[in-house]
């Protein structure tokens, strides 16, 4: 199984707003409410665009894991929630089938 790395930039605002952006995994633009249903659609777009945008073939197994790191909103200041424990770094570990 292939392994590969990805890194992409984490927003989450005040309404609660989770936007994975900024990804070298390209195509890779995704808001959620929560973390579970960004895992969730993960899962499910990250195949297509792996075949779509890095060459892999359909079938083709891989594990990932994309570098998160919390960023900044379009005015430039540190996006962050109202939530005491809001994300600064994480790492998502996929094993998908394209």
């Amino acid at each position: 199984m292939q392994q590969h790395e990805f890194k992409a930039t984490l927003l989450v605002y005040d309404d609660g707003t989770l936007a994975l952006t900024e990804s070298t995994l390209v195509g890779l633009v995704l808001e959620t409410t929560s973390f579970a249903k960004m895992k969730a659609e993960l899962n499910r777009i990250v195949p297509r665009l792996l075949v779509s945008n890095h060459g892999f073939e359909p079938g083709d197994a891989a594990e990932l894991t994309i570098r998160v790191e919390h960023g900044r909103d379009e005015d430039g200041r540190s996006a962050r929630s109202t939530q005491p424990n809001h994300v600064r770094h994480m790492e998502l570990h996929l094993e998908v089938y394209a």
